[in-house]
């Protein structure tokens, strides 16, 4: 009878052995997907970061091709409004000289 208690023994710390060595399997097969979860995140994770490196990248060259642009716009509205300004200055300047001849040939002639 003991022989027949020493099998049962047995046969119940084999099934204990055998449901550990299931349990670590399986905890063991959990660890490797969420570390490969983790992995698969971190590649995500990477990718944005590049996606982000690259828009701003872009968006600074944007942001310098604007102001090179207002820039420039800038100058050039300078430019003509010099160019106008100094025409007009000229042409009034031009326009009271005929005057000052024209007063000046009248009053010469009064005399």
């Amino acid at each position: 009878d003991s022989e027949g208690q020493g099998a049962v023994e047995q046969t119940a710390t084999f099934k204990r052995l055998r449901g550990v060595e299931e349990n670590n399997r399986l905890s063991k097969q959990g660890l490797e997907n969420r570390i490969e979860e983790l992995r698969l995140k971190l590649t995500e994770a990477e990718s944005e970061v590049d996606r982000n490196k690259e828009m701003y990248i872009t968006l600074s060259q944007e942001r310098e091709a604007s102001s090179d642009r207002v820039r420039m716009e800038f100058e050039s509205r300078l430019e003509n409004f010099q160019q106008k300004t100094s025409d007009e200055m000229r042409s009034q300047l031009a326009s009271l000289r005929e005057k000052y001849e024209l007063e000046t040939t009248e009053l010469l002639n009064q005399k």
